[in-house]
């Protein structure tokens, strides 16, 4: 099932791994519970499904991951975030669970990855090399990943 099974973005930091959701819903975006209202009517909202997928990867890392397990108990390592792409957004309300969602503008999304990602403890190195090795076996063999490797991102807007 696609919806179930597909992710947009997987954001592999060295203390956190991010499950993204991009949604280009706008311009006017209000946020509910379970349900969010724009310009095309009202959408499920997408945070519990990537939740859910968040929960299934971080699952399927302790149990395929060496090493990856023995960070529990402790905050999550895998975390889900809903990017909005929309050029003009206009974002009303906030998610009662707390779930990360992000304007793609200005580089507001990147900076918050940043800043939680820098809230953590950096993972052992050989457990984030086991967790690159996970994911990239997990890839589907019709839509591999695009591009994969190391990257910096901007701290500010240039």
């Amino acid at each position: 099932n696609r919806d179930r099974d597909d992710v947009d973005f997987v954001v592999v930091s060295p203390s956190v791994i991010f499950l993204i959701e991009e949604k280009s819903w706008g311009p006017e975006v209000a946020i509910g519970p379970d349900v969010w209202r724009t310009e095309r009517g009202e959408m499920t909202s997408p945070v519990k499904n990537t939740s859910h997928k968040a929960r299934v990867l971080a699952s399927t890392l302790e149990r395929k991951a060496n090493g990856f397990s023995s960070l529990r108990p402790g905050p999550r390592r895998v975390i889900a975030a809903v990017v909005l792409s929309h050029e003009g957004l206009q974002l009303q309300g906030s998610d009662p669970t707390g779930a990360l969602i992000l304007p793609l503008r200005n580089r507001e999304a990147s900076s918050r990855l940043v800043e939680t990602a820098s809230e953590l403890a950096p993972m052992p190195a050989a457990v984030q090399e086991r967790v690159r090795e996970v994911l990239l076996r997990m890839q589907s063999p019709k839509r591999p990943v695009e591009w994969s490797g190391p990257y910096r991102m901007p701290m500010k807007p240039t």
